[in-house]
């Protein structure tokens, strides 16, 4: 036998062998911006939630600008992951199977046929292989443009946000002093105390006491058993009661 056919083999088997790892490779790429685009998506939830409180209706041309920018933002997301599910969606390339056919082929064919038919069968392999991580590497491609065009957008963004906030701030200030010296406008005419309530009038100098006002009821408190206070005192009820 000829050693050219073992060769030819070998050959086109470690050919079929790097399209395989050419073809995990575009996958984890695909992983990768998959994770980076989860993080974009997630900072653009979040401006998204603010543009839709602060920017409906838009009232200037800077939050136009931010609106336009947003809704360019989520396109842009959306066409990123819609390609990166295309790529990863492909997960089955041509490969030597193992079954019983396998070992027929085998028993009824000799060596030279052998190797020459699988080095026939790993070519064609080989060209529909090629074929297909072509298409998921240009898929690929397309995702990574689209993923960092959102990151720019979103920078953008963030620059805007940034210089309305710089605008909005000294107007803000603005009326929260004129709002504050509002609330401490004194009326004209009036003296330092006019908002003061007014207290009872002040009692004159030469104001005598009432004689007849008697005093409420005083009791008696006893801080301890004294018989002879106790005896004293009930005489002097029962004196008094005698009088009366």
């Amino acid at each position: 036998m000829d050693p050219k056919y073992e060769e030819l083999y070998r050959f086109t088997t470690e050919q079929l062998d790097r399209e395989q790892e050419r073809f995990n490779r575009v996958d984890q790429k695909a992983s990768w911006y998959l994770s980076a685009l989860t993080v974009v998506i997630a900072a653009t939830g979040y401006f998204s939630n603010w543009a839709t409180d602060h920017l409906l209706p838009p009232q200037s041309t800077l939050e136009w600008v931010m609106l336009i920018i947003t809704i360019a933002l989520m396109v842009v997301l959306v066409g990123a992951w819609l390609t990166l599910f295309k790529v990863m969606r492909t997960h089955s390339i041509s490969k030597m199977p193992l079954n019983e056919e396998v070992l027929l082929f085998y028993e009824t064919n000799t060596l030279l046929n052998i190797y020459f038919a699988l080095a026939r069968g790993n070519m064609l392999a080989y060209r529909e292989n090629v074929a297909i991580t072509n298409a998921k590497s240009r898929a690929l491609t397309w995702a990574y443009r689209l993923l960092v065009a959102a990151v720019f957008i979103l920078v953008a963004f963030t620059v805007v946000y940034a210089i309305s906030a710089c605008i909005d701030a000294p107007t803000q200030q603005l009326e929260t002093s004129m709002s504050a010296d509002d609330n401490h406008v004194i009326p004209s005419g009036a003296g330092h105390n006019s908002g003061l309530p007014k207290g009872p009038n002040p009692p004159p100098e030469n104001e005598k006491p009432d004689p007849s006002i008697k005093p409420p009821t005083y009791e008696h408190l006893t801080e301890g058993y004294d018989p002879k206070a106790i005896q004293k005192r009930g005489g002097g009820q029962q004196g008094s009661t005698e009088e009366k």
